[in-house]
């Protein structure tokens, strides 16, 4: 969730869920951070998947105040994907780092877009 603010960027007082995250198992390690070998990120005002993929030896790491870090990650929206490895990414969705191979895809004739939080086809008549 996040504070909302008006145009002017000025706080309404109006919470907005902004990410959420999926996992099938989590373990938190001494500094609160969240580690698991695999989850997804749904950036819901973007309709953007961010499925984060990782190892025992080199798990999805989730840190607390920062970002998050995966050895791959693959991202899904209606205008635009891709495939990153070693992504390291700020809780601002920047992305701070990828592998020199990872591969960036734009959409510019999308069938879907993002209305509220949901995909919705785009009528072509």
């Amino acid at each position: 969730m996040v504070k909302e603010r008006d145009n002017k960027g000025v706080l309404t007082g109006r919470e907005i869920l902004d990410a959420r995250l999926s996992a099938p198992e989590l373990t938190i390690d001494a500094q609160d951070n969240m580690l698991t070998r695999q989850a997804r990120i749904t950036l819901v005002q973007e309709c953007a998947d961010i499925d984060l993929s990782g190892t025992p030896q080199q798990p999805v790491k989730i840190e607390q105040g920062s970002g998050f870090s995966a050895p791959l990650a693959k991202v899904d929206s209606p205008n635009w994907g891709g495939t990153f490895t070693r992504l390291r990414m700020s809780f601002q969705f920047v992305s701070e780092e990828a592998g020199e191979d990872s591969k960036t895809t734009f959409e510019l004739d999308p069938d879907e877009k993002c209305v509220n939080g949901k995909r919705v086809p785009i009528s072509r008549r």
